[in-house]
């Protein structure tokens, strides 16, 4: 009997220590959970204030008010006039730049003017040497000069014009003389006096030229047909 007194008091004992090994937290129904939870309310309640701050009204008086919209105009004004200096700027140096390319143009084209008839005193030296006995070193001297000449004028831009043989341009030739010839085309160029030059494309001096035209009829031709016959019957008479 006592030894089953003792048996029951050791089972009673061991769950009562069973019943005090559970944490206090289950016992209040409290969990981790909800504390996790409860902190993220929190966070939330947190940035809703905040978001709240950022969205109030910010009031000003109206003279502060009336100074920004002087500010704001007065900016619009120095936006406005630096445009135009920027603007104004641009455009000057586009007249400047004009300016420039005109006047060097000009320049050049007064230099041509200058030297090309250079180019008439060779033609003619290169002709007389050609038509001289016993002046042949002189010619091809005369014609090595003339094509250096010509190689400079076309570093400045200056080109000749080729006239012979091509169809009479008043815009590029000058007709000196008319030639009555059967050899060539009427209206068109058989002889060139003087040579005419372009300059970067442009008319710098015409051609004087030679320009064919048919030749004259005699009276012969203008006769009207069957003279030749009443003349003859006038005879037999």
């Amino acid at each position: 009997m006592v030894l089953e007194k003792n048996k029951k008091e050791q089972r009673e004992e061991k769950n009562r220590n069973s019943s005090e090994a559970v944490p206090e937290n289950s016992r209040e129904g409290h969990t981790v959970s909800d504390d996790v939870a409860g902190g993220g309310e929190g966070e939330n309640k947190g940035a809703e204030e905040r978001s709240q701050n950022h969205m109030q009204n910010v009031t000003i008086s109206y003279a502060e008010l009336e100074e920004l919209k002087t500010l704001a105009r007065e900016r619009d004004d120095y936006l406005e006039r630096l445009r135009r200096a920027v603007a104004e700027k641009m455009n000057l140096q586009n007249r400047i730049e004009k300016i420039r390319g005109k006047a060097g143009k000009e320049a050049l084209r007064e230099v041509g003017r200058r030297i090309v008839p250079i180019a008439d005193g060779l033609a003619r030296a290169v002709e007389n040497a050609e038509s001289t006995e016993g002046a042949e070193a002189i010619c091809e001297g005369l014609r090595m000069t003339e094509q250096e000449f010509y190689d400079v004028l076309g570093e400045l831009g200056i080109e000749p014009i080729n006239a012979l043989g091509e169809h009479f341009d008043p815009e590029y030739h000058d007709a000196v003389y008319q030639q009555h010839t059967r050899e060539a085309e009427p209206n068109t160029v058989v002889n060139e006096l003087k040579k005419g030059f372009l300059i970067a494309g442009e008319l710098l001096r015409p051609s004087q030229v030679v320009v064919a035209v048919p030749p004259e009829s005699d009276g012969s031709d203008n006769a009207p047909p069957g003279n030749a016959e009443g003349e003859e019957n006038e005879g037999s008479r």
